[in-house]
């Protein structure tokens, strides 16, 4: 997954070698790496989706995730330019190419102080786009007192957010299309209700030490939502300017081998067991749980009581749905 800063900055013929050196890799070792490529959408263009549409073969499910918080004057509030202007349009004018196109996209929405407020807008515009997939991530920006800050918003805020996009979208279920369209974490809470598995690993046993991030400093670590001020000891795995392709293969295989992963787990975790939602949200996003114990105990109890009150909600709604002829 290439994501940001923003990796369309490298351009289109950094991308091609790197689709040349993936087909070669994956022949010559008999593998099948895929990848996909997570923007804001503001550079792309029709050679960008040519190039891609092309290659779909190599591209994994979501291809493409799109940055996109709202209408334009939400939008606005959080995604403007470095010359500080709109990025609405750009990111509007590239969905339009990729629905002419043969390409699933997925928008990505962070939920934050812009749009908290606005569930309904927010839900209509991505629809009006026709995404594939959409997905809905929280803006925990915290002070070191635990007080939001910068668009900042409390977990239990984030649950009643996702309670009201979960009873817009249930409204929306009467045709084939509106059945297709799958919402994030809403589809992964109902695929854990019934014991599906899940690729999302904030609601699954493999969580952390299933990624491994690549820096542009060559910096490897576990999932890049660890914090590097406050938990190198949990996650950094080293430098591959500095490592061995030996050692490379080890990391790669057994990362958390090579950190204090496995003791930060634990810790975090040995409270959760006998939770009754423990088994759909299987404790949850470490590192964000982690970063919340530290600024408050009381932010740290909240995230699973805005765990607790989205699964509850779901669970309810879904049952409801079921028990009707």
């Amino acid at each position: 997954m290439f994501h940001g800063g923003e990796p369309t900055i490298t351009g289109l013929k950094y991308f091609k070698k790197f689709i040349e050196t993936l087909r070669t890799v994956n022949k010559k070792f008999d593998i099948n790496y895929k990848f996909a490529i997570q923007t804001n959408g503001t550079l792309l263009n029709e050679n960008w989706i040519e190039i891609i549409e092309k290659n779909l073969d190599l591209m994994s499910e979501r291809i493409i995730s799109l940055s996109l918080d709202g209408t334009q004057e939400i939008n606005d509030k959080a995604r403007l330019t470095r010359n500080g202007k709109s990025s609405f349009q750009n990111v509007a004018d590239a969905m339009k190419i990729i629905n002419r196109s043969e390409i699933n996209y997925t928008t990505i929405s962070v939920v934050g102080q812009h749009n908290l407020n606005r569930a309904e807008e927010v839900y209509k515009i991505i629809r009006s786009f026709k995404p594939r997939f959409a997905k809905f991530i929280p803006c925990y920006n915290f002070d070191n007192d635990g007080k939001v800050e910068m668009l900042g918003i409390r977990p239990t805020e984030y649950a009643n957010f996702m309670c009201k996009i979960f009873d817009l979208w249930m409204k929306d279920r009467t045709s084939e299309i509106d059945r297709d369209f799958v919402i994030d974490p809403i589809t992964t809470i109902i695929s854990t209700l019934v014991n599906v598995p899940v690729t999302w690993c904030e609601y699954r046993d493999g969580k952390c030490d299933n990624f491994t991030s690549i820096y542009p400093d060559g910096e490897l670590w576990l999932c890049d939502t660890f914090n590097p001020e406050t938990m190198k000891n949990f996650a950094y795995l080293g430098n591959i300017k500095n490592l061995s392709d030996s050692e490379l293969e080890k990391i790669f295989l057994q990362p958390s081998d090579f950190c204090e992963y496995q003791t930060f787990y634990k810790n975090l975790i040995k409270n959760c067991t006998g939770c009754d939602i423990f088994k759909f949200c299987h404790g949850g996003c470490l590192p964000q749980r982690y970063e919340l114990k530290n600024k408050s105990e009381k932010l740290f109890a909240e995230y699973c009581a805005g765990k607790h009150k989205l699964i509850n909600y779901i669970k309810a709604g879904v049952d409801c749905a079921l028990s009707e002829p």
